[in-house]
């Protein structure tokens, strides 16, 4: 194969252009590439993203009842508040010299025992789902009332100047018909 190409050849190619008025102009069949630029760094700083599905994708869903959610709590929440409980108990001993199976070592142990099973019951109840329900609907509420509050606040406006503007409308009525200003 020849690398030498006729001159019908580069007129059909576009090559030469032969209606030109200052004659024939003649490109090389050779192009030469660009000239070779230096290849900057990759940015890897970039977040790299895969359109691909994963073959296989799971999903967990738990399914608890609030009776679950109970017996977990009384789990969790025992051994606590039987230490605090005995705890109290020690420290009531050793400070005050109560005894042990008294009926104020027994006070002390079911105060100590029920104030940490409530904080406990409370902060709980705070971050379960229903208390989590129940913050959300209060917040919904809230907005709620002070769109009704706005609302009403703009009625009270607007008949107090209603009310002011008939006041007005009467007292020029009476003054035409008396004769005055």
């Amino acid at each position: 194969m020849s690398n030498k190409v006729s001159y019908a050849e580069q007129i059909e190619q576009g090559l030469i252009r032969v209606n030109d008025r200052h004659g024939p102009r003649y490109v090389q069949a050779e192009v030469l590439p660009p000239a070779a630029t230096p290849m900057l760094a990759p940015n890897t700083n970039t977040m790299i993203t895969f359109d691909s599905q994963p073959g296989a994708t799971s999903h967990i869903e738990v399914k608890t009842s609030f009776w679950d959610r109970a017996k977990g709590f009384t789990l969790m929440t025992s051994q606590l508040s039987l230490l605090y409980g005995a705890a109290f108990v020690v420290v009531g001993k050793v400070v005050a010299d109560i005894p042990i199976f008294s009926i104020w070592g027994l006070l002390m142990f079911l105060i100590a025992y029920s104030v940490t099973w409530g904080f406990a019951y409370m902060q709980t109840l705070h971050y379960s789902p229903e208390g989590i329900q129940a913050r959300e609907s209060d917040k919904k509420l809230g907005i709620i009332e002070l769109d009704v509050r706005k609302r009403w606040e703009y009625m009270e406006r607007e008949q107090a100047q209603t009310l002011q503007e008939r006041t007005e409308d009467r007292t020029e009525d009476r003054t035409r018909r008396l004769g005055g200003k």
